[in-house]
């Protein structure tokens, strides 16, 4: 997992069909039928195909970090621990989605999917999806739960259809790619995972999205750091940021 990690980071965020084969490899999937359900220039709609021969690639950046640097404590977990059985002390922070916002958008966009996953884990922190073609930016904290900007699945936290943000256990730099993706269409809702009686989580979206007749136009993507010393003791969070706003 650690080289797949290197070689996602090594392969430019700017292409979303590199990521989704990436990511396709992480969760186990095929690397092969990924390439062919984001790549191949049958299901390529000739718009998306006529927006990249300009050059004029979807951009994505955010008022929030820098692309490439650390995460502002804003975006960090707020929670003495995490919910799920992990050598993490816990963080204090905000536990709001970054603000987002994107340019070149391809002619005739439907909707937009927003994902953001840990390379160095393979873990969703936030999936949501449905967003208008007409929206063009998400502000800070757009990923509360309830969001009003679009559809929301299960983070791999399961803590709620919600944006949750990074703890890490203490030690290694993790990578938080946030890719936003340009669809032709609006995606249908999804389905729980098969068997678990569970809400639709971020591999439920990373599927859907491989499906051939959810045509990717375009993708863009940033990448933020995050760490926890490895000194770290458990950190108490903040009363102040214990209930955070909700999105408006």
């Amino acid at each position: 997992m650690k080289s797949l990690a290197r070689e996602a980071l090594r392969i430019s965020f700017g292409s979303g069909a590199a990521l989704l084969v990436f990511l396709s490899a992480a969760w186990g999937g095929s690397a092969t039928s990924a390439a062919a359900a984001t790549v191949n220039p049958l299901t390529i709609a000739p718009q998306a195909q006529a927006n990249w021969s300009f050059g004029r690639h979807l951009q994505l950046r955010s008022a929030t970090f820098t692309n490439g640097s650390f995460l502002p404590q804003s975006t960090i977990l707020n929670a003495a621990a995490p919910p799920f059985n992990s050598p993490t002390p816990g963080c204090a922070g905000g536990d709001m989605s970054p603000e987002l916002s994107w340019t070149n958008v391809p002619r005739f966009t439907r909707s937009f999917v927003v994902m953001m996953f840990d390379v160095d884990a393979s873990f969703t922190h936030w999936g949501i999806y449905n967003i208008p073609g007409s929206v063009t930016s998400l502000p800070e904290n757009a990923g509360a739960s309830g969001s009003p900007y679009g559809a929301q699945v299960y983070n791999d936290y399961g803590a709620g259809q919600e944006y949750d943000g990074p703890c890490p256990p203490p030690g290694l730099v993790h990578h938080y790619v946030i890719t936003v993706y340009a669809l032709a269409t609006m995606l249908p809702p999804l389905p729980a995972p098969s068997g678990l009686g569970l809400l639709p989580d971020g591999e439920t979206l990373f599927f859907a999205l491989l499906e051939g007749r959810y045509v990717i136009l375009d993708s863009a993507s940033i990448v933020g750091l995050y760490s926890v010393p490895a000194s770290s003791s458990t950190q108490s969070p903040n009363s102040r940021l214990q209930s955070r706003p909700k999105a408006n």
